[in-house]
C-alpha cells in the first residue's frame, strides 16, 4: 500500500469513528441528578449569592426570613421528600463555617421542611419528619422553621437547634420533639410574634436558655412540655408581651441561675403551670433580692406546685387557684386527673424509648389528650375572663 492509499484509509477511518461518537447506545441515557444532587445544587448557588448580603439583612430572624424566600424561588421546581431532606441533613453537616454561614446552613434544612409541609398541605396531607444525628453537631439546624406538622429531632450538638421555630403570623407548626440535644439556646424563641404552636416537647436537653421566651410578643401555644433538662436561664419570659399559652408541664431537675425570670410578664394568660423539682438553684445565691423581685410568676390561672422551695420564691406569685401537692393533696390530685396530666406525663415519658412510628403516635395521643383537656374553656367559665 504506497502513501496515498494509507493517507486515503487513514481519513475514512476518521470519518467512521466520527460517525459513531454521533450515535448513542441504544436504550441508554445519561443520568440525571438525583433530588438531593439538585438540593446540595441549590445550596452552593444560596451560599455563594447570599452569604455577603447577610450583613446587610438585620437580626437574625430577619436573616432567616430573607433566606426562606429566596429558597422558595430557588425550589419552585424541584421535587423532594422526607428521605432526600434527611439525606441532605447528614451532607451539609460538619463545616466550620463563620456564624453567618452556619446560621445559613441551619437555615436551610428548615426551608425545606416549611416548603414540604406547604406543598403537602395544598393537598390536604400532613407531613412528619425525623432526624436522629447520633451525636452529630449541627448549630442553627431547622432554625426559624415556619411551617410543620410534625418535626422530631433527636441526639444533635449545637446552639441554636429549632430556635425561632414558629415565628411570625400565618405561621403553623403543629408539633415540635427535641430530646438529648447539647447546647444553649435550643428549643427556645418559639411560637412567638402572632405565630400558632400546638405542641412543644423537650426531653434531656442540656445547655443554657432553653425554652426562652416561648410565646413572646403575642404567640400562641397550646402545651409545653419540659423534663430532664438542665442549664441556665430555663423558661425566662415565658409569654411576656401579650403571649397566649395555655398549658406548661415543667419538671425541674437541674435549673440555675435566672430561671423563671420575668414568667407571664405582661402575657394574656397561661392557663395552667404544673412545675416540680427544687427551686432553691434557679437562682443567684449572691443576688437573691434582685431575683426574688423578677421571680414571681405572673398572669398564671391555675398553678399546680410540686416544688421544694425553702426559700418560698412563689409566694409573690400571681394566680387565680394554687394548689399544692402537700397541702391540698386532694383537689391537687383531682385537678390533674381532670387534665389529663398523668395520662400526657406517662405518655411523654415514653418517647425516650419509641421508634420513630411510635413517636408519632404518642405526639398524636398527647394532642388528643390536651384538646380532651378544654382547658381554656374550664379557665373562661369559672373565672370569667
Amino acid at each position: 500500500m504506497n502513501q496515498t492509499q494509507t493517507e486515503q484509509k487513514l481519513m475514512q477511518n476518521n470519518f467512521a469513528l466520527k460517525k459513531l461518537q454521533g450515535i448513542k447506545p441504544n436504550g441508554v441515557k445519561s443520568r440525571g441528578k438525583t433530588n438531593l444532587e439538585k438540593l446540595l445544587a441549590t445550596r452552593d448557588t444560596v451560599l455563594k449569592e447570599n452569604r455577603s448580603n447577610l450583613d446587610q439583612v438585620g437580626n437574625n430572624a430577619s436573616k432567616s426570613l430573607f433566606l426562606t424566600g429566596y429558597m422558595f424561588r430557588a425550589l419552585k421546581n424541584i421535587e423532594f421528600n422526607e428521605s432526600d431532606l434527611r439525606q441532605f441533613i447528614f451532607a451539609t453537616a460538619h463545616y466550620g463555617y463563620d456564624d453567618n454561614t452556619k446560621l445559613l446552613a441551619g437555615v436551610l434544612p428548615g426551608c425545606l421542611l416549611t416548603i414540604l409541609t406547604k406543598r403537602r398541605r395544598e393537598k390536604n396531607k400532613q407531613t412528619f419528619f425525623h432526624v436522629d444525628g447520633e451525636g452529630m453537631e449541627y448549630p442553627y439546624l431547622f432554625y426559624s422553621t415556619q411551617l410543620a406538622d410534625y418535626l422530631v429531632v433527636e441526639n444533635f450538638k449545637g446552639d441554636h437547634i429549632c430556635n425561632n421555630v414558629a415565628v411570625g403570623h400565618d405561621t403553623f407548626v403543629n408539633a415540635v420533639y427535641c430530646r438529648n440535644l447539647e447546647g444553649k439556646s435550643n428549643l427556645s424563641s418559639i411560637g412567638m410574634s402572632g405565630a400558632k404552636l400546638n405542641l412543644a416537647i423537650g426531653l434531656d436537653l442540656r445547655g443554657d436558655s432553653t425554652f426562652f421566651k416561648p410565646g413572646y410578643n403575642s404567640g400562641s401555644i397550646g402545651l409545653i412540655y419540659s423534663s430532664g433538662c438542665e442549664g441556665e436561664r430555663m423558661f425566662v419570659n415565658v409569654g411576656r408581651s401579650k403571649g397566649k399559652i395555655d398549658m406548661i408541664i415543667a419538671h425541674n431537675e437541674s435549673w440555675r441561675n435566672y430561671s423563671l425570670e420575668f414568667f407571664g410578664w405582661g402575657a394574656e394568660y397561661v392557663n395552667l403551670l404544673d412545675i416540680s423539682g427544687d427551686l432553691s438553684c434557679c437562682f443567684s445565691e449572691t443576688k437573691n433580692s434582685k431575683i426574688k423581685k423578677y421571680c414571681p410568676l405572673q398572669n398564671v390561672k391555675i398553678l399546680l406546685d410540686r416544688t421544694s422551695d425553702p426559700q418560698d420564691y412563689l409566694a409573690g406569685a400571681s394566680y387565680l387557684l394554687k394548689l399544692s401537692a402537700s397541702e391540698n393533696s386532694k383537689d391537687y390530685a383531682d385537678t390533674r386527673n381532670k387534665f389529663f396530666i398523668n395520662q400526657i406525663e406517662d405518655l411523654v415519658e415514653d418517647l425516650r424509648n419509641q421508634n420513630e412510628e411510635q413517636i408519632f403516635n404518642t405526639l398524636k395521643q398527647v394532642e388528643e389528650l390536651h384538646a380532651k383537656a378544654k382547658l381554656k374553656q374550664f379557665v373562661d367559665l369559672r373565672y370569667g375572663r
